[in-house]
């Protein structure tokens, strides 16, 4: 049950963050502070705009391993204890302990996998926000200079908004 649960809540993350559903920060047309669009949130994205593309395929890269061993051992786990359950009492006790062992530890092993495929994630976020620079190419086709990066709360509708915003010069 805490394993479902588990991967319930890293796939709601992994929807509402991907950039099927966008940034609602907006500025106000008059200011200089943009809204980051949804890309920010697109793991290697933000990379590969700036002109980082290795960076940007290792982090896109580490992202569909992780989360392609994440499923496979999820679902090696499930068949592992499927078929647990499905020994009847005659079974031998050994045969018991080891599908039980077996799903125990590829169910560990995928939720390590979902664990790093977060750290990643966090990584090319915080590397987008704080830590790339643009490559002189990127600059001159896609950014003025950046000047400082920002979070903050903003109010909409019935409730509050964290919005990541960049300050250009």
């Amino acid at each position: 049950m805490n394993k479902k649960i588990f991967y319930v809540f890293c796939l709601s993350i992994l929807i509402t963050q991907s950039g099927v559903f966008t940034n609602s920060c907006f500025a106000k047309s008059n200011s200089t502070v943009p809204a980051i669009d949804s890309k920010m949130f697109i793991p290697g994205l933000p990379q590969l705009e700036k002109g980082e593309t290795m960076k940007a395929y290792g982090i896109m890269g580490g992202e569909a391993v992780t989360l392609l061993s994440g499923l496979i051992f999820m679902v090696s786990s499930n068949s592992e204890y499927n078929k647990y359950q499905s020994l009847d009492s005659t079974t031998a006790p050994a045969e018991f302990d080891n599908h039980y062992n077996k799903s125990n530890s590829y169910g560990t092993i995928s939720i390590a996998s979902f664990v790093l495929m977060a750290g990643i994630y966090a990584y090319s976020v915080a590397d987008a926000m704080f830590l790339s620079k643009p490559s002189p190419k990127a600059v001159k086709k896609h950014y003025k200079k950046v000047k400082k990066y920002g979070l903050s709360f903003e109010p909409q509708g019935n409730g509050i908004v964290l919005c990541a915003r960049r300050t250009y010069e």
